[in-house]
């Protein structure tokens, strides 16, 4: 138990690490139009929103024509951290990272879950 502690740290930061450079072209203006840039990444968040909700989509998309930058590009440059209390983002940030789609894909799907939510509410 004491090696695993000492392990702690590292492996917090090797997560961190991995995580931030999955997430690092969304911070690169140059990249913004990339494959993987903040533009694909709100295309791929208003696909996963149109096969859950087509009719939130609809509404967004089409009547009011809301991009999905307007409501979500906080939540996934700061990755819900600014939504939730500190023990909540600890338990979404261990999804993020153990899900085996990977951790951006886990993070759109949760923030298809918010909206479908906000829309209800």
């Amino acid at each position: 138990e004491r090696e695993t502690l000492e392990d702690a740290e590292a492996d917090s930061f090797f997560c961190f690490v991995e995580t931030m450079s999955e997430l690092r072209d969304h911070f690169c203006k140059q990249l913004d139009n990339s494959s993987s840039g903040i533009k694909a990444t709100m295309q791929r968040l208003s696909q996963y929103l149109r096969e859950q909700d087509y009719e939130l989509w609809d509404h967004l998309h089409n009547r009011v024509k809301i991009d999905p930058q307007f409501f979500a590009f906080r939540w996934i440059t700061l990755m819900l951290t600014q939504e939730f209390h500190f023990p909540d983002v600890l338990r979404l940030w261990d999804t993020f990272l153990g899900d085996p789609r990977g951790r951006l894909d886990a993070l759109l799907r949760v923030c298809v879950a918010m909206a479908t939510l906000a829309r209800d509410a």
